[in-house]
């Protein structure tokens, strides 16, 4: 039932792929801010609201992301991400 993960992986250089899967996640501000390592993130889920953040400072972030729905908030999710990224929405 976990319903915010605010900076809850920001900093961790180990982490290199994620995929979440549909759940109750509402607020992802800054989750994996700050990963340099984070290369591939497949499904952002309907139930997030708030993106803002999420992605900042991901330098090596590319590939393509799908969006289950827009979330409400989503200011500067790929700030600082240096390679090309698709965007798809579902």
């Amino acid at each position: 039932n976990l319903t915010d993960t605010d900076y809850m992986f920001a900093n961790c250089e180990n982490i290199m792929s994620v995929s979440l899967s549909e759940n109750v996640i509402t607020n992802a501000i800054g989750m994996f801010y700050n990963c340099k390592n984070l290369t591939n993130f497949y499904v952002i889920p309907k139930s997030i609201k708030n993106a803002n953040n999420m992605f900042e400072n991901c330098p090596n972030l590319s590939g393509c992301i799908v969006f289950s729905s827009q979330p409400e908030k989503y200011t500067d999710i790929f700030k600082g991400t240096s390679k090309e990224i698709i965007v798809l929405m579902k």
